[in-house]
């Protein structure tokens, strides 16, 4: 009883996790359970594959397939089957594939069995998780992240579906053109480094080179922008707009480099930054320090030693909790 209860406990764990409704310390609660036994990783990313086909079942009656990638031919030889549109209420679809998955889910059979065999998916939950995908490019995942592909990667295509936030090194081969699907746009290049952010909490998704060139195509208007370094491309979700500007947050990456510059920048700037970086709540009492300006790089520091650089330099105050972070004091 007493492993059934643990059991239920973990499953309760994922769920919230995958609806983004952990705390910091449940998602570290759950990157240690998940450490602590490979059965348990296995588990965790089966209810995350389970969890992901749930989502697109959800989308099903709105998906334009060709702009998809045709997805299904990678995993379904000649006698594939075909979705036909038929006149229906949606949300009666939706509920009846819901129900299908749920009981594949319950049963590990049927539809998730074929999911299961089909796809792998890289997920980083409490900590940056940084792999080599079978083609050899190189992929940083930030916290609450996740990367799905087809166990057929790297033979036909190099197609890959994120969820959240991610730094790419792409191996070159000009055959095969690396995508990546990020919900309404789609990123292609053929040999470069870059970073996506597809988070569903954003109403933005942006996408910023380091090296190369990378192609970002709206699906749905078929507009496509060139990215060159230095070039940050944004999708806006809610005004269906791809533009292309320069880059101005140079710390883009500190969530992966642990190396930040702050050049006369305001407090509560820094502090969201290294919220960011440390996934560790940090909040400013007093409204008049939030304003305060500090130019000041930090290169591979714990989150404790800037803390502590800041109080020396700006006469502030830190009280360190577990549950959080809190600054007050005269400041400037």
């Amino acid at each position: 009883m007493e492993e059934f209860t643990e059991h239920s406990s973990m499953i309760n764990l994922i769920t919230r996790f995958l609806a983004h409704e952990t705390n910091a310390e449940e998602a570290q609660q759950l990157q240690d359970w998940i450490a602590k036994d490979p059965e348990n990783k296995r588990l965790f990313e089966e209810y995350r594959q389970s969890w992901d086909a749930t989502g697109q079942a959800k989308q099903l009656y709105r998906l334009d397939l060709e702009a998809e990638w045709e997805r299904m031919e990678t995993v379904i030889d000649e006698g594939e089957e075909k979705i036909v549109p038929i006149q229906r209420n949606p949300m009666q679809m939706i509920t009846r594939i819901a129900a299908v998955i749920l009981v594949a889910i319950i049963g590990f059979g049927g539809i998730y069995f074929w999911i299961q065999q089909s796809q792998n998916t890289i997920v980083a939950a409490a900590e940056v998780n940084e792999e080599t995908l079978p083609d050899g490019s190189y992929i940083a995942l930030n916290r609450n992240s996740a990367l799905t592909f087809t166990k057929s990667f790297g033979e036909k295509h190099r197609k890959v579906r994120l969820l959240g936030e991610a730094f790419f090194e792409v191996k070159k081969d000009t055959t095969k053109p690396f995508i990546i699907d990020a919900g309404p746009v789609l990123i292609e290049v053929l040999g470069t480094s870059f970073y996506v952010n597809a988070n569903d909490a954003s109403d933005d998704i942006e996408v910023v080179v380091s090296t190369g060139k990378v192609s970002v195509v709206d699906k749905k208007n078929k507009k496509r922008i060139i990215l060159d370094p230095g070039n940050r491309g944004v999708f806006s979700k809610s005004a269906k707009t791809l533009n292309k500007t320069a880059v101005k947050d140079v710390n883009y990456l500190a969530w992966k480099t642990r190396k930040m510059i702050f050049k006369n920048k305001r407090l509560q700037h820094i502090v969201n930054t290294l919220n960011k970086v440390y996934n560790k709540p940090i909040t400013i009492t007093a409204k008049h320090m939030r304003n305060c300006r500090l130019t000041v790089t930090f290169d591979q520091q714990s989150l404790d030693e800037i803390l502590t650089v800041l109080e020396a330099t700006m006469d502030l105050t830190v009280d360190r909790q577990e549950s959080g972070i809190t600054i007050s004091g005269e400041g400037c």
